[in-house]
């Protein structure tokens, strides 16, 4: 959607020239506050896809957390499991 409100932008622009100078001024500022809300526009979609992305990250963590606890394996099992490779940088602190 944001391609193509600038796209249509990028046509109206021409038009602006043949207004009258108060009425260009305007149409010129709407423009530029237009075009700063679609640059807006796309970091908020950056900022939704990080925090579903992280979302996610969360939620197959918690889902092998509760598997684990939940699951009947002996304790070397359960360590075998805790300090395979993947989960040896699931389970360890971040630095």
């Amino acid at each position: 959607m944001q391609v193509y409100t600038r796209l249509l932008l990028q046509k109206f622009l021409p038009l602006f020239h043949a207004l009258p100078d108060n009425l260009q001024a305007k149409a010129t500022s709407y423009h530029s506050e237009v075009i700063s809300l679609l640059d807006y526009e796309i970091i908020v979609a950056r900022h939704a896809t990080d925090m579903a992305s992280k979302q996610l990250a969360t939620s197959v963590f918690l889902h092998h957390h509760a598997w684990l606890g939940t699951a009947t394996f002996t304790d070397d099992a359960r360590n075998r499991i805790e300090n395979a490779p993947l989960m040896e940088k699931v389970y360890s602190p971040q630095q």
